[in-house]
């Protein structure tokens, strides 16, 4: 929950675990508040994650919502993700497919962060429709309140 740690943070996790951060911003930008970087490696069958989130100035969301909007292999609310997944209507060229006919999108996020969230956009970047060993990286952005979260599945 420390800013100025996140370069660090973000080096031990990588040089330790072998882990390759997907979508996680290069540097954060100033004056950032309601900070919290978490990770968790995957463990047998366990999927694990990372993810960053914070609040920022408008101008700074704004930014970041121009950049992965148009990334985006899919786009949802972030209100249609039910337990953190869905069911895409048709897979995107751009996505694996993990098991044939498997049209399963899950994403990490931070449910306490957006509870009572009703406006915030998932932009998933990445994705492996396995519903038993997903993958995906997303960026999911409130602009109204000037929320973000980089999130990685896998």
């Amino acid at each position: 929950d420390t800013p100025w740690k996140y370069n660090f943070q973000k080096s031990y996790i990588i040089f330790r675990n072998n882990y390759e951060f997907r979508v996680a911003p290069e540097k954060l930008p100033d004056d950032i508040s309601d900070y919290s970087m978490e990770y968790l490696p995957s463990i047998m069958q366990g999927t694990g994650h990372s993810s960053v989130r914070f609040k920022a100035s408008h101008d700074v969301i704004k930014a970041y919502e121009e950049e992965y909007s148009a990334k985006a292999i899919y786009t949802y609310p972030l209100s249609v993700f039910q337990d953190g997944s869905i069911d895409v209507e048709q897979v995107s060229p751009k996505a694996d497919i993990g098991i044939k006919d498997d049209k399963s999108l899950l994403v990490y996020r931070d449910t306490d962060f957006w509870k009572d969230n009703a406006t915030a956009t998932v932009y998933v970047t990445s994705a492996t429709h396995n519903w038993n060993h997903p993958h995906s990286t997303a960026v999911i952005i409130d602009s109204e309140k000037n929320m973000i979260e980089f999130a990685q599945l896998g």
